[in-house]
């Protein structure tokens, strides 16, 4: 299961959910028809976006039934996901991943921020320290998912890198 969102609160008094979804999920939300809150299976029976996503589950038909979701996360199962392009990741599918510079091994991704135009990675390193840079096309040498490991151009990542007192 994948985590796209969470529940915020209930929303008017006909059992509606304000969701805030993961940026990497927005465009998705709307179309699937299924999630899952605490491992039970729930359909969607309508959703709309308006800065938030708002959905309607069936079976939940006020105010109380959808206060009970009240800070849950919402999951689907990987499945659902669509299929990306080259060069084109899930968080899930890099996060944990160990980073090398050059052939340097440096740490392990450990955060995914969304913040404008690139997102943010941070790198808890080795010895303990924290890095943050943004995830630039430019700094990749080679992304193997399955093998958990990134690699970048060392150069270029210590023009963009900053080591962070986290």
């Amino acid at each position: 299961m994948i985590e796209i969102g969470k529940v915020l609160k209930a929303q008017g008094i006909k059992g509606e959910l304000k969701v805030s979804v993961s940026t990497e999920y927005k465009d998705l939300f709307c179309d699937i028809k299924e999630i899952f809150i605490d491992n039970k299976s729930y359909k969607i029976i309508n959703s709309r976006e308006n800065k938030f996503i708002f959905i309607k589950l069936e079976g939940v038909d006020d105010r109380n039934g959808a206060e009970a979701f009240h800070s849950k996360s919402i999951s689907i199962p990987k499945e659902y996901l669509p299929d990306l392009k080259e060069h084109e990741y899930y968080f899930e599918d890099i996060i944990n991943s160990e980073v090398y510079l050059d052939d340097t091994l440096i740490g392990r991704l450990v955060d995914i921020g969304q913040y404008g135009a690139a997102d943010v990675h941070t790198i808890k390193t080795l010895d303990n320290k924290y890095i943050r840079y943004p995830f630039l096309k430019i700094l990749i040498k080679n992304i193997d998912i399955k093998s958990k490991k990134i690699c970048y151009h060392k150069d270029k990542f210590e023009q963009v890198s900053v080591m962070d007192d986290v």
